[in-house]
């Protein structure tokens, strides 16, 4: 059984993705650059998951592709190994075949972008730290 066809057990309440990985990344400047890092991966990981449903088998292939390496820049292990798994299952495969086959990547990338949206509401000025206020 592969990532694609494996029930999601002890692994379904781990992180989407790893702080360790995502953090640095976010930290690399201010809180207005952590919003827009956030906002630029949650619209790549939306067009993504919109690519991997598409009918088009090349499209999928490329989508795809594309998936494993960002899932992976990012700390998303778990959706990178789907995505490797998806990528390796995709040879020869008709649409209703592929289209089974993006649904459990789909819903991880649901978790990936919970995750960002989590993360990108960090970068808010809390009342403690904001210095603009009297």
């Amino acid at each position: 059984m592969n990532d694609l066809t494996r029930p999601m057990q002890s692994t379904a309440l781990a992180p989407a993705i790893d702080a360790a990985t995502l953090e640095p990344l976010l930290d690399m400047g201010g809180p207005d650059l952590r919003v827009a890092l956030c906002a630029q991966l949650t619209a790549d990981f939306q067009r993504l998951n919109a690519a991997i449903g598409d009918p088009d088998g090349a499209q999928v292939t490329r989508a795809v592709h594309e998936l494993k390496g960002l899932a992976s820049t990012v700390g998303a292990g778990r959706l990178a190994s789907m995505a490797r798994s998806f990528e390796t299952a995709l040879q020869g495969l008709g649409t209703e075949a592929r289209a089974v086959l993006a649904l459990p990547p789909q819903r991880e990338i649901a978790r990936v972008l919970d995750t960002l949206a989590d993360a990108a509401k960090c970068a808010a000025p809390d009342s403690e730290t904001d210095t603009t206020k009297a």
